[in-house]
């Protein structure tokens, strides 16, 4: 069954004024009746899809979730959690994400050796697996005919994102940030459509508190409120531009109640003294520059969708190509509203965009911290992604053979380029030079005769000495000995592991760090983390089994 709807131009003539993204369902977020859909699936069989989407994470970033290695502050906060309690929360507090703080430390004290990090990552992929499940019951529930909701999903869940938070230990409690922003959206929009009035106010405060629970886990996660938004605008509506409008403000409403109830959880907190604020939570005092390095800095990256924007330009040619062709396919978008709604449709397509994409990074805008990562992108990504397959499915209804397996094919193809690119990346980029640095402290810290007291000296990393091929910021292909503090994290997690009853293992060694080697200076074991560029990674770490096996 294709439904097209059409209304009358200033001649009389019936045209089409709106589109259906996979030309069998009908956007449910208004409260309108519902067509019968192709693409309607029983609750059991959309629940089984869920399952399999929710499984997909684990199953694509399993080497990486149970290789051996730790990742930067892994060390300290497995430390802090067992030696400092409540030193954890109050610094994740500091950043307004005490929730995150609860979590973190509470997972992080169960932490005995490096080893068992593999538990809290595993935590990261499940959750990163359930808001893909949940971004498929959004994705229908708003007018997604089930073949595009399911690829989207899939895809979702493999985003850069994605692959940090599958392989970053602390990085865990992420996804149910997002995944709390998500359930706001299904709760509020189901009360938006069905309700009237007054009626509507319980079900939207409920959704507004719901958000602030994923704002004081980790505030930009928890915009995907925005991605479900954006779902919901690019389907086909009827009614007019006010209408939908309605609909948007709505929404905008709910976000704005439950980022209002977080701030107010806040200013309690700090009233009471229990949290001590950041320089993070200061507001950005020049607008206009923030926006200049949001088109140049996240945006850019966000536009590459899976391909990451490597800081040494390797992939500077395949990144600049995916950003011309998400460009290309938000412009046809932009050219569609054009073709069926004339100007006033475009400008109503062009303000929610570029709205929303604020929205979704409203919290990197607002605060004065310019730094870039991958990790706060996740809902940026997926709403441009949204757009663009919205973009691509009306490109393809111009050509009507193909039209109709135009854009599932193209999604397909995307799905799996990132399932080979996410398995890589977050192996790879994270995995194994994170391990490789590892088994070299352990490899020293073997040497290390506690019946003397030896003097230890670490020659730290830096940034040009990874290495992996690609790399950006503090995430892919990047080293954890870069950091004196890391380094000394690192062999004291190592030295407990090996004198579990020892106590304070650093004071069996005398440790110094540095970029180079002090002159004049004797020290019975020195560490020197300044050879790993010149080192293959496999070939490295499986000498260093075969050295341990000896």
């Amino acid at each position: 069954m294709t439904e097209t709807v059409t209304s009358r131009d200033t001649g009389g003539e019936k045209r089409p004024n709106q589109e259906i993204l996979e030309g069998e369902s009908v956007d449910p977020a208004l409260p309108v009746k519902r067509v019968p859909s192709r693409s309607t699936l029983p609750f059991t069989r959309r629940m089984i899809i869920a399952v399999l989407l929710m499984a997909l994470p684990v199953a694509v970033f399993w080497s990486t979730i149970f290789y051996h290695y730790g990742f930067r502050d892994d060390y300290s906060i497995i430390r802090e959690a067992d030696e400092e309690p409540g030193k954890v929360f109050r610094v994740c507090a500091g950043y307004a994400r005490p929730l995150y703080g609860v979590l973190l430390e509470t997972t992080a004290a169960w932490i005995e050796r490096v080893d068992d990090l593999k538990w809290m990552r595993l935590a990261g992929a499940v959750s990163v697996g359930l808001v893909s499940g949940v971004a498929f019951f959004v994705f229908t529930e708003v007018g997604w005919g089930i073949g595009l909701s399911a690829l989207l999903s899939a895809t979702i869940g493999l985003l850069p994102a994605a692959q940090i938070i599958s392989s970053w230990a602390i990085c865990w409690p992420h996804g149910l940030a997002a995944l709390l922003g998500l359930l706001a959206f299904l709760l509020a929009n189901h009360v938006i459509r069905t309700k009237t009035s007054w009626r509507r106010l319980p079900g939207m405060l409920a959704g507004s508190v719901i958000l602030a629970l994923g704002v004081l886990s980790y505030q930009q996660h928890s915009l995907f409120y925005f991605v479900g938004v954006g779902a919901g605008f690019v389907v086909f509506r009827e009614g007019s531009v006010k209408q939908r409008m309605a609909w948007v403000i709505r929404h905008l409403i709910v976000a704005s109640w439950g980022v209002g109830l977080a701030f107010i959880v806040m200013m309690v907190l700090i009233g009471a003294d229990i949290v001590t604020t950041t320089y993070q939570m200061n507001f950005e005092p020049d607008p206009l520059g923030k926006v200049w390095w949001f088109i140049k800095g996240p945006l850019k990256n966000a536009l590459g969708i899976v391909v990451l924007n490597d800081e040494l330009g390797k992939n500077r040619v395949i990144h600049l190509v995916v950003l011309v062709l998400t460009l290309s396919l938000l412009s046809a978008g932009v050219w569609s509203r054009w073709r069926l709604g004339g100007a006033i449709d475009v400008g109503h397509w062009l303000g929610v965009l570029i709205l929303l994409m604020a929205l979704s990074y409203s919290v990197n805008l607002a605060s004065m911290n310019r730094f870039i990562a991958y990790r706060h992108l996740w809902a940026l990504t997926a709403l441009l992604l949204i757009f663009s397959v919205a973009g691509l499915k009306s490109l393809s209804r111009s050509w009507p053979r193909v039209g109709r397996i135009g854009a599932p094919a193209a999604l397909s193809f995307l799905l799996i380029a990132s399932v080979v690119l996410a398995r890589d990346q977050a192996y790879e980029l994270v995995a194994l030079p994170q391990s490789e640095e590892l088994a070299v402290i352990e490899e020293a810290a073997k040497r290390i005769d506690i019946t003397r007291k030896p003097r230890v000296f670490i020659v730290i990393s830096s940034r040009r000495n990874a290495p992996s091929a690609v790399r950006f910021a503090d995430e892919f292909g990047s080293l954890s000995t870069d950091a004196e503090w890391v380094s000394a994290e690192m062999l004291e997690g190592i030295m407990k592991e090996r004198f579990p009853d020892s106590g304070d293992v650093t004071k069996l060694y005398q440790l110094g760090c540095g970029d180079v080697l002090p002159p004049k200076q004797r020290y019975e074991v020195v560490i020197d983390m300044r050879n790993l560029k010149n080192m293959d990674l496999e070939e490295a770490l499986d000498q260093l089994g075969s050295e341990d096996g000896m």
